[in-house]
């Protein structure tokens, strides 16, 4: 639903209405627990966490979980990346230690926010990678404004190079976390 509303506003505006009104509101009526995640949804897409990584998020949990009594408690595992990347989305740009990194039954994550190439250097992001590494975390998304992509590329480089972690994929953001259009990020895994 998220997806086809996005693409939808951005691509075909003029009938947005439409789809709101004959597709999703009729969703809402026959699934009004469907209003919970909507509001949520959204706000993750604007910043380019819902494609970024919520939704390889809940994919690769579910295949972790799919013959395990985990499965059952799936949809509150789901939630809580949910209320975890809101909550560090919230509190940005200066996120407490704690929201950086989301532990689930199955794994943990971490974000890397790649930005101000003038400030930083390349070392700092390949030591983050590093110290998530030697604290257990299996996932590590790196994530970047479309201004810094030339940046972003030689730190996901730099860290696939100097560090333990595999680069699992690069790819496009909808948003950046600054809420710009177009971003950039990559996922390594242990």
């Amino acid at each position: 639903m998220q997806l086809s509303r996005r693409t939808i506003a951005d691509h075909l505006s003029y009938i947005e209405k439409k789809f709101e009104d004959d597709i999703l509101e009729k969703e809402i009526k026959q699934y009004p627990n469907l209003l919970t995640y909507l509001e949520d949804l959204n706000k993750l897409d604007k910043y380019g966490f819902f494609t970024g990584a919520l939704l390889r998020e809940i994919d690769y949990t579910a295949s972790q979980v799919r013959f395990t009594k985990i499965r059952i408690e799936f949809e509150s595992v789901i939630k809580s990346m949910i209320k975890h990347m809101i909550d560090f989305i919230d509190s940005l740009p200066d996120a407490p230690d704690h929201l950086w990194r989301k532990s689930n039954p199955t794994h943990t994550y971490r974000f890397l926010l790649a930005k101000n190439p003038y400030k930083y250097k390349h070392k700092i992001y390949v030591n983050r990678a590093r110290m998530a590494y030697e604290d257990n975390v299996d996932r590590l998304y790196v994530l970047g404004s479309n201004n810094d992509t030339r940046f972003v590329k030689k730190v996901i480089d730099n860290i696939n190079s100097k560090t333990d972690y595999k680069l699992s994929e690069v790819y496009d953001l909808n948003r950046d976390f600054r809420k710009k259009r177009n971003g950039i990020g990559a996922l390594f895994v242990r």
